[in-house]
């Protein structure tokens, strides 16, 4: 799905591959790929820059000022005007919509009809795209539409632009995520909760078609927040302290009442995403397969017992993605970047990825 290509279309030819480049409120990531011959793609640059809080908030740009003055250096150090940028995904709309049967070329103007019905949004205030997915009922079909404010997409573009970049496409994270996480092969149902710094996006796919996304604001910030309250220590010793230990069967260490409080919050609201999409998009006919897996990433999935704690808590497989499956084999090729880390680069390899798939 190629949600604004209408709005940013691809130039001829490229004289080097894009970088990807992820903007959320507290940092800006980027990272670019490169094919080496007879060895496929190999990492090229990879990074991380922090903003100041205030600068983009819930994903809305604040300070376009700052915020091109940064993107403008990122330019000059990757040496890359190109660019494939995320639109965040707190600001996107992602829903199965049941139809009648009818021609692929007959969707986009019965969704446009209905579109004031569907989306929380003015229907002159966004862009869309829609995807078919399988159908499970001889007389509907189901599709996954994803709509953007285009107000904040232009602002995105704005801003690239200014500080030099030629933008060669926008797309939602959810998209990026799943071309970085999921292999095209994988059978069945897919929930990905993404669990960074100030927010936790939860998003459920089958293969490559996401059909469904939320975003809450509770996130690992609140976690550091809640051990430098209880500890007494400072929100830098907190977060150290977070990645150690944490969470542990062991409910007399110091940490694990406070961190639970917050963990369990990330559990109920999977349990009630589990539920939706078992209880009403299966029931409906619009989702074929249960989720049986779910996948972290982002840089606060990797806190201690966090995958054991939503396992055993949900009974469901839960296990840390593998941001490579999709770039190389650790056979051939081991980044320059240790796995873990990695989980927070998750949107911009898949990002980078893009131009070779």
């Amino acid at each position: 799905m190629n949600l604004f290509q209408k709005n940013f279309p691809l130039p001829r030819y490229l004289q080097m591959p894009p970088v990807g480049i992820d903007i959320s409120d507290k940092s800006i990531k980027y990272a670019e790929l490169e094919k080496k011959h007879g060895k496929g793609l190999r990492l090229k640059k990879i990074g991380r820059k922090n903003i100041s809080t205030g600068i983009v908030k819930n994903g809305e740009i604040k300070d376009k000022n700052v915020l091109i003055k940064q993107l403008s250096d990122l330019r000059r150090e990757t040496k890359n005007d190109y660019v494939i940028a995320s639109l965040p995904e707190e600001k996107a709309f992602l829903k199965i919509i049941p139809l009648p049967t009818m021609e692929k070329h007959q969707i986009r103007k019965s969704l446009e009809m209905q579109m004031e019905e569907i989306v929380p949004f003015p229907p002159k205030e966004i862009i869309f795209d829609f995807e078919i997915i399988d159908s499970f009922q001889q007389d509907k079909i189901g599709v996954a539409l994803s709509a953007f404010p285009k107000k904040i997409a232009e602002e995105y573009s704005f801003v690239f632009k200014k500080a030099g970049f030629t933008p060669i496409a926008f797309e939602l994270e959810n998209q990026s995520l799943f071309r970085s996480l999921i292999r095209p092969e994988q059978e069945g149902a897919t929930m990905v909760m993404d669990f960074g710094k100030t927010r936790t996006s939860f998003l459920i796919g089958e293969k490559r078609t996401v059909g469904f996304g939320s975003t809450i604001t509770v996130a690992g910030e609140d976690i550091d927040l809640a051990l430098s309250k209880d500890l007494g220590k400072n929100i830098f010793e907190a977060e150290k302290i977070k990645k150690e230990q944490v969470i542990r069967k062991n409910k007399e260490e110091e940490t694990f009442g406070v961190v639970l409080q917050i963990v369990s919050v990330l559990k109920d609201e999977i349990q009630k995403i589990l539920n939706y999409w078992d209880n009403n998009l299966k029931k409906q006919g619009l989702a074929k397969n249960k989720i049986n897996e779910i996948l972290l990433c982002g840089g606060d999935s990797n806190i201690e017992g966090l995958v054991d704690y939503l396992s055993y808590t949900l009974k469901k497989k839960v296990r840390r993605g593998n941001v490579w499956s999709n770039i190389t084999s650790f056979e051939n090729y081991i980044p320059e970047i240790e796995e873990r880390e990695s989980l927070m680069y998750a949107t911009v390899l898949g990002l980078a990825l893009r131009p070779f798939q």
